[in-house]
């Protein structure tokens, strides 16, 4: 032990040592240094407010007296529920509002000391609210692990069934997790509540189990925004369309909980995370585009799909769900009448793929010139068939989106798949062209479903787009990053598309 006395504070001394016995002294050491400590400060300005029931941490922290100090509270009372650690750290749930003055002390290890005194506010907690806007479907036999959101009220929450009953196999703990595997078919009307520091919220949901059918293609619909009924009759028409066009199951796909994030999907990408699907989820939203169309092109839908299944899977690339998004704006002119019917068949062939997984699948060539063609050999023998030559015209005009995602209307004129809509009253065919460009994306389709249609022979061999005075309403394919999804739920890293 060595004592140096009269030093200065907060400077720097230096010394050589050695190591001496009864067997002798060892050599000086090199210069060490070693500094004095400064005058100790406390360097905290504040503490943060905390909200009841809300987890609550603040550090205070000192300076110029070494590293290791030891806190005490020396006058007022931390408000209930907080505590206060030597290391100087306060923490806690509180379970109160209040409004304190507390005096801390810290003391360096050289024995100096200083306080500070500090407002602490805790305020009431928030409005408690259940963020979950949906429950995903699920098939029978597949695993379901959804875990509900709430924000506001306390950390800790507590979840439970206030009216209806959960589908056979499934079950609700207290913090909010709907777990469990299916046993039957069937649509659960429910009301879910969540408490918390005395604050309650409750919720209306319905949950559907779907079948798994592995002899068809099954197409679930979900609503992720409020939708009026009056449009069902045109989204159950359109979805039994395809379901007759497509023939052949897909392989089931589980989606882990927490895969997709809010911001994903066009904003939707959370609504499927925990559940189990066959043969895809099509996500239907209501909302704003670009406004009442008043004259002119306006856009009225947008969609695609926002994962695909991977390599790894029997069916690659074929999509696990996606977004359609129609107008809210230009909506009501539509409900009731068969072009209603037609969009929404048209958006869920995005979806599904049409237009929106071309490029990603080497099926499209010219693109970015003038003339970008369709080069599938299954829509080819269809397009021969119809007297076309060479490739099939795929759109050149329009808005970004809508090129070469669509039939060119100069060619195809009202086919269903053309980047515009016709006007109400006039037939939208589908052609055998369009239910085989389906088959050159992976499906097994039947393409006796195709209704009567045929090339204008003044039209054929156009090269621009030119919209006729009835084609009025734009389409739009949906621009989001496409994730690859193993059959197990496990999802790549890096978005399939764009590349």
């Amino acid at each position: 032990m060595y004592t140096d006395t009269d030093l200065a504070s907060d400077q720097p001394y230096t010394y050589r040592l050695r190591a001496c016995n009864d067997g002798g002294c060892s050599e000086y050491s090199g210069l060490a240094e070693a500094r004095t400590f400064g005058v100790l400060a406390i360097v905290t300005d504040s503490l943060p407010r905390g909200q009841v029931g809300q987890t609550y941490t603040a550090d205070l922290d000192a300076a110029n007296a070494g590293s290791r100090y030891t806190w005490t509270l020396v006058s007022g009372a931390l408000p209930d529920g907080l505590s206060l650690l030597s290391s100087g750290v306060v923490s806690g749930t509180p379970t109160d509002t209040a409004v304190a003055q507390v005096t801390f002390r810290v003391t360096s290890i050289d024995g100096q000391t200083a306080e500070a005194t500090y407002p602490l506010e805790i305020q009431a907690p928030q409005s408690l609210v259940i963020d979950t806007y949906v429950l995903p479907p699920v098939i029978v036999g597949g695993p379901y692990d959804v875990a509900l959101a709430a924000s506001g009220g306390g950390t800790e929450r507590v979840w439970s069934l206030a009216s209806g009953t959960l589908p056979a196999g499934l079950s609700l703990d207290a913090t909010g997790a709907i777990a469990g595997t299916p046993t039957a078919v069937e649509s659960a009307a429910i009301t879910l509540r969540v408490e918390s520091f005395g604050l309650t919220d409750e919720r209306d949901f319905v949950l559907e189990v779907v079948p798994n059918d592995e002899t068809a293609y099954n197409i679930t619909p979900l609503a992720v925004s409020s939708a009026p009924d009056s449009i069902q009759p045109a989204v159950d028409s359109a979805i039994a369309r395809w379901e007759r066009v497509i023939t052949a199951n897909a392989q089931a796909v589980r989606i882990l909980p927490g895969t997709f994030s809010s911001s994903s999907c066009g904003g939707f990408g959370d609504a499927v995370n925990g559940t189990t699907l066959d043969d895809i989820i099509v996500l239907i939203n209501i909302g704003p585009i670009d406004g009442a169309g008043e004259g002119g092109f306006n856009t009225i839908g947008l969609a695609g799909p926002c994962a695909i299944r991977s390599e790894g899977s029997t069916d690659p690339n074929l999509p696990a769900f996606g977004l359609l998004t129609l107008d809210s704006y230009d909506l009501g002119t539509l409900v009731g009448t068969d072009l209603l019917t037609d969009l929404i068949f048209h958006e869920i062939g995005h979806v599904l793929g049409f237009g929106s997984l071309w490029e990603f699948l080497d099926l499209v060539s010219g693109s970015g010139t003038n003339d970008p063609t369709f080069t599938g050999s299954g829509a080819l023998e269809e397009w021969s068939a119809l007297g076309g030559t060479g490739n099939v015209p795929l759109a050149n005009t329009g808005d970004t989106t809508t090129v070469e995602g669509h039939w060119r209307e100069s060619v195809f004129d009202a086919e269903i798949m053309t980047g515009f809509a016709e006007q109400v009253g006039v037939e939208q065919p589908l052609s055998r062209v369009t239910i085989a460009s389906m088959e050159d994306m992976g499906y097994t389709a039947d393409r006796s479903q195709a209704d009567d249609f045929s090339l204008t022979s003044a039209l054929v061999g156009f090269t621009t787009d030119q919209a006729d005075d009835g084609a009025l309403l734009l389409d739009r394919l949906l621009r989001v990053p496409i994730y690859v999804l193993d059959p197990d739920g496990t999802v790549q890293p890096e978005p399939a598309w764009p590349r």
